[in-house]
């Protein structure tokens, strides 16, 4: 729950930095819910927008990418292996611009299929056997909670306040 918890997080703070995605995203929410009933996971395959919005939230919020160091059991010439998510996550050649915060880079022209090269390079949760087994509640928890956030409420900077600084902090 910890990941999911600070890709919300991640999530608030991209979508108040990015007052347009939030403002597309909550048109697309009132088309296909409404406000008067929650989202289902149903509702998901009716959105592609908002679903490439938090595709993007994963793939900007590369903390849940976190890499577990792993050890051998027996001898070996390599003592440690660690995936490093976050150059599949930023590479230039699959992300154009990737350090912007940029939902369409999953949808086609049509904005309602996706770009497979992008979504297979979506791997926030790993590869392989050392992949999150969480990952398909992670994703529903996700989609349902900021769903319905965005559902009822428009997420701001206070009037005398300033936009969030997205600079990143390493260490």
């Amino acid at each position: 729950m910890e990941t999911t918890t600070v890709t919300l997080r991640w999530a608030v703070v991209l979508l108040v930095a990015h007052p347009s995605v939030q403002t597309r995203m909550q048109k697309e929410i009132d088309a296909v819910i409404g406000r008067d009933r929650p989202p289902t996971m149903l509702d998901k395959l009716s959105m592609p927008y908002t679903s490439a919005v938090l595709m993007e939230v994963q793939r900007k919020a590369n903390v849940i990418s976190f890499n577990t160091p792993h050890r051998t059991l027996q001898e070996t010439s390599i003592a440690a292996i660690l995936s490093q998510l976050t150059t599949v996550l930023d590479d230039p050649k699959v992300f154009t611009q990737p350090t912007c915060f940029n939902p369409d880079r999953f949808l086609d022209d049509d904005g309602k299929s996706f770009r497979r090269a992008q979504v297979a390079s979506l791997v926030p949760f790993g590869i392989g056997k050392r992949q999150c087994v969480g990952e398909s509640i992670a994703r529903m928890c996700l989609f349902l909670v900021v769903t319905s956030l965005l559902q009822r409420y428009s997420l701001l900077v206070p009037d005398n306040g300033e936009p969030p600084d997205l600079t990143p902090t390493y260490g």
